[in-house]
């Protein structure tokens, strides 16, 4: 892991942390902490990818979580491409940066990508 570390190209990561109590307390009607953290991600990613020079592209790579019903990852992946859709679509007008984002979201397993291992132990 720390080879792939030392010799990829230079790659940022970004994170969001969300109390859910406080969200909960602040507003009236919450969205779930899952969709509002992606949110926050993807605006980091926008307003990063707007500011680099060179017209570098970003790809969204998502943890494919596979929880013991799978109607509830499926559920949690629907609830992710929503959040994705509509940022773009009000991104539009609203983000520098987003046509940048190349594609939609890829789900991979952890033990399938370097990049969310990385995260991974990014996040420990």
């Amino acid at each position: 892991m720390f080879t792939f570390i030392n010799d990829a190209p230079r790659f940022t990561l970004f994170a969001a942390v969300i109390d859910k109590r406080q969200m909960v307390a602040q507003y009236a009607h919450p969205v779930t902490s899952t969709e509002m953290a992606y949110e926050l991600l993807l605006e980091r990613a926008a307003g990063f990818l707007s500011q680099c020079d060179n017209a570098p592209c970003g790809i969204i790579i998502h943890d494919l979580i596979q929880e013991a019903a799978s109607n509830a990852s499926r559920g949690h992946q629907k609830a992710i491409l929503e959040v994705h859709q509509k940022f773009q679509d009000r991104s539009r007008t609203d983000f520098a940066g987003v046509e940048k984002i190349i594609e939609g979201v890829h789900f991979l397993p952890t033990d399938q990508s370097n990049f969310l291992q990385v995260a991974d132990l990014v996040a420990c």
